[in-house]
């Protein structure tokens, strides 16, 4: 009966039903009989698409370049990075004016004379060019920055003198006000889609208080952890719409980093106390920002969490020091258009780097959790009623959990991008191997080169329980001939910081 139907059906309508079908269907479809498969193997549009969906990238918008030569870049793309084959090697003095921010395939610095120079990284995979620009000195003495060229903005962070005592009220609390600059990333003006002038004005109780910054958008919310310096101090999370100046921001030491998880979730990493077991531990939270209303702080221990994932239990010997999470791009990002990309990472391919340190006797160990944002997502939108998601429920078959090469204290934080992962491991004589770990599953499946083992930690006192783990991944191992560095990845670089001679080495796939 099938095929006495598919000989009536012209080609062309069958080849256009496919064409509307998504990559996985597509797969399916070829398995279902001998013309199917014929017909979508000889269609360079439906291998296009499926090529996209085992990639985890989107298509990029119309241009002179057709599906054909689309197809032949994103194959050429996945080969060289899957055989670690850069084509371009170059290097980029460090710039003297102590910022740097790396997003969105844009590597910015500040020079001494407070002017910026942004470097739009090339693609050779692509075809995209590298592109320069500067913009002159700011008005505005930066304590942080960041950055998003796809909305043309630039975020700048400045802290004001703290408010002086008025005679009148002897009593009055001081503060310290924080402004964060919203400008144009192309022109240095108040970028036209930010209120107020383009700023948005916090104060934070305290005489001159001593903060480090976390800057991060995602689309139309804009946030920065301010992570206090000073003991009595609380940690604060704060995110606008920067379109309108809303604002929500919760209060608490207890939180450590946070990363943007959907439209409105955001995943924050604490260290929390746990009375009745008497223990610290590592914790990460889901917060729905439309949960909270705008303008007021909410203290961390009042905030209504989506859900609260548990890590496993540190054993009695095991001091927890810090935790972080990162994860880029935002889950909003798009490529600028002056990029003119074939195509791009997908909004969902997104891995989340969880990594926390602790003391054990006298050496401190690192230990970092990989989490696909799917595990994640999966349980925020699912319908079970209970916050505490604990480890045995999400972690074994949704994580992997390994021995972390990321330095403690370190700034070089631009190690994950997309579903990828880069460490740098010394490899003596001069020499450093680069290892990048691949968790885009559908294409660490196909090339067939990951084993279904088990990942089992395997260190003493960590732990009160043996810890396994198990989600597909690849890891690609090169030898360079490099001082010591540290590593970062964008869309089509690899970047190799060695701080000491103060450069940039940059291989570009």
């Amino acid at each position: 009966m099938t095929a006495s139907i598919l000989v009536i059906i012209p080609l062309e309508i069958i080849e256009l039903a496919l064409g509307s079908l998504d990559w996985k269907s597509l797969l399916r479809c070829r398995q279902v009989c001998a013309t199917f498969r014929a017909l979508i193997d000889s269609s360079t549009q439906l291998q296009y698409t499926m090529e996209l969906g085992i990639a985890h990238m989107e298509d990029g918008p119309p241009s002179s370049v057709d599906s054909a030569a689309r197809l032949r870049m994103l194959r050429l793309y996945q080969s060289n990075w899957a055989n670690m084959r850069w084509q371009y090697d170059t290097r980029i003095a460090m710039e003297d004016g102590g910022l740097w921010e790396l997003y969105g395939n844009v590597l910015a610095q500040r020079r001494s004379d407070n002017s910026y120079k942004f470097i739009g990284l090339r693609s050779c995979s692509r075809d995209i060019d590298e592109r320069t620009w500067e913009l002159q000195p700011v008005d505005v003495d930066a304590r942080d920055f960041g950055l998003d060229e796809s909305q043309d903005l630039f975020v700048l962070v400045t802290k004001l003198p703290s408010s002086v005592e008025s005679p009148s009220e002897p009593s009055a609390t001081p503060t310290t006000e924080f402004q964060v600059h919203l400008k144009s990333l192309t022109t240095g003006k108040p970028h036209p889609l930010a209120p107020n002038s383009g700023i948005l004005a916090y104060p934070i109780v305290g005489r001159d208080l001593r903060v480090s910054l976390t800057i991060q958008t995602s689309g139309t919310q804009l946030a920065v952890l301010f992570h206090s310096l000073v003991e009595d101090a609380e940690n604060e999370l704060v995110i606008w719409n920067w379109h309108t100046g809303e604002r929500h921001s919760l209060i608490g030491d207890s939180i450590r980093a946070f990363s943007f998880l959907g439209d409105h979730h955001v995943v924050m990493t604490l260290i929390q106390d746990d009375p009745v077991e008497e223990v610290v531990r590592p914790v990460m939270n889901i917060w729905d920002t439309r949960s909270a209303g705008s303008g007021d702080a909410v203290k961390i221990d009042e905030a209504n969490f989506s859900r609260s994932f548990r890590f496993p239990t540190l054993s009695k010997r095991a001091h927890l020091t810090e935790i972080t999470i990162r994860s880029d791009p935002a889950p909003q990002w798009s490529p600028s258009s002056e990029t003119r990309a074939p195509f791009h990472l997908a909004r969902s391919a997104k891995l989340y780097v969880v990594t926390f340190w602790i003391i054990l006797g006298n050496s401190t160990r690192g230990i970092s959790v990989f989490i696909p944002a799917a595990t994640l997502l999966d349980r925020v939108t699912s319908a079970d009623d209970a916050t505490v998601v604990d480890w045995e429920n999400w972690g074994p078959h949704g994580s992997l959990l390994l021995k972390s090469w990321i330095h403690p204290g370190s700034v070089w934080v631009c190690y994950v991008y997309g579903e990828k992962y880069i460490s740098v491991l010394s490899s003596g004589q001069g020499c450093q191997s680069v290892v990048v770990f691949d968790f885009n599953g559908a294409a660490v499946r196909r090339l067939g080169a990951t084993s279904h083992k088990p990942s089992i930690f395997m260190e003493k006192n960590v732990f009160t329980d043996e810890v396994v783990t198990n989600i597909p991944y690849r890891a690609t191992f090169c030898r360079l001939e490099s001082g010591p560095a540290h590593g970062m990845c964008s869309e089509d670089t690899i970047l190799l910081v060695d701080p000491g001679h103060r450069f940039y080495r940059i291989l570009s796939f």
